[in-house]
């Protein structure tokens, strides 16, 4: 008699773990078998309705999150009545949904184009959907530069924009910061918000005006900053200098009388002399207008650096002194500071207690020989 084969083994219904997507294949496998080895024949159904693949392997792709079954007959295509079924299994598929921001932040929102406050904090919250995938980053500016530009949170420097310094005058920019979120699907999402710059003008120092020990005259070498220098600087409107007195700590404090001119400290006669010089207005003195000049004296504070004005330095040609009004990078102590101000900015550090000229003291002054 014929022995039988022995019966189909039905196996199991593999593939499919992890996050099933929306959207996304899926491909499932049958591990039946047939101990006499004989050619199978699958017949796959998906939710009850038959599919038309004839293999081990099965893929589909579901446009709809649900649960789905899938089943298998596997059959022997020698002997019809050599029959196993696999399955149901059931399928969870999961919905895709785009990414989502839920919190979006730019702090400070107001800066300045230099100093502390010239940084924003950039940051950004956002989910996406288990069939979305890791989401990347992406910030841009309208203008200027952000770094950590492909995290949560990026910086935004407003050292970066280009402002017009020269013009004496506050400039506000506004600067857009965006981000879009996009997940492995493709789908972005973006957020944007608005940053405000503001660029005061800058404080303009010239060389420090230097002086021989115990004195107060302005050498040529100061008069060339003083008539040169300053006034070429003051052809624009909105600036304003500042002049800042000094002596050095082996100076006499007040400076000695001269006919009958009454005595008067070292360092504010310094400044004050300067002053007469850039306004004089005739001889070998400069017309600047006494408004726009400020005054102060500060003793033998040297809090700020000396930057003397040498003539015969690497910057400034030698010229010819009398003899008691020569110096050197020693009497670099004994100066009077010189600074372009615009305008409704606050002046420098150094200026202590600023004031405008005397004029009576300015109309007596003159023009210092």
């Amino acid at each position: 008699s014929v022995v039988p084969p022995p019966p189909l083994s039905a196996g199991s219904i593999t593939g499919g773990e992890g996050t099933l997507c929306q959207g996304k294949a899926i491909t499932l496998h049958s591990t039946a078998s047939d101990p006499a080895g004989h050619q199978l024949a699958y017949a796959w159904k998906l939710n009850g309705n038959p599919q038309g693949s004839n293999s081990a392997d099965f893929s589909f792709t579901p446009n709809n999150a649900g649960d789905f079954q899938v089943e298998v007959d596997v059959t022997d295509t020698t002997d019809a009545n050599r029959k196993v079924s696999s399955g149901p299994v059931t399928l969870s598929v999961k919905e895709y949904t785009e990414p989502v921001i839920s919190s979006f932040s730019v702090t400070p929102r107001e800066l300045s184009c230099k100093g502390e406050n010239s940084t924003s904090q950039l940051t950004v919250a956002a989910s996406g959907s288990a069939c979305g995938g890791n989401l990347t980053y992406k910030w841009t500016v309208s203008e200027g530069s952000v770094s950590n530009d492909s995290s949560a949170n990026a910086n935004f420097d407003a050292k970066t924009l280009n402002f017009d310094q020269s013009s004496g005058q506050t400039q506000t920019k506004s600067v857009t910061a965006t981000v879009t979120i996009t997940d492995e699907t493709g789908k972005s999402v973006t957020k944007s918000d608005t940053i405000s710059v503001k660029c005061e003008p800058e404080v303009i120092r010239l060389s420090d005006i230097v002086f021989p020990k115990n004195n107060s005259r302005i050498n040529n070498c100061g008069k060339r900053i003083l008539v040169d220098e300053v006034p070429a600087k003051l052809t624009d409107p909105n600036y304003n200098v500042y002049l800042v007195g000094h002596i050095d700590k082996d100076e006499a404090k007040t400076e000695g009388r001269r006919g009958r001119r009454a005595a008067r400290a070292l360092d504010e006669a310094r400044a004050l002399n300067a002053a007469a010089v850039l306004t004089g207005g005739s001889g070998t003195c400069a017309k600047v207008d006494p408004s726009r000049v400020f005054v102060d004296w500060v003793g033998d504070d040297q809090t700020s650096e000396a930057q003397p004005g040498l003539c015969g330095s690497s910057t400034r040609q030698a010229t010819k002194e009398r003899r008691s009004s020569q110096v050197s990078d020693s009497d670099k102590f004994r100066r009077v500071e010189v600074y372009i101000v615009p305008k409704g900015s606050q002046p420098p550090a150094a200026v202590k207690n600023a004031k405008p000229l005397p004029e009576k003291t300015m109309k007596a002054l003159g023009c210092p020989k």
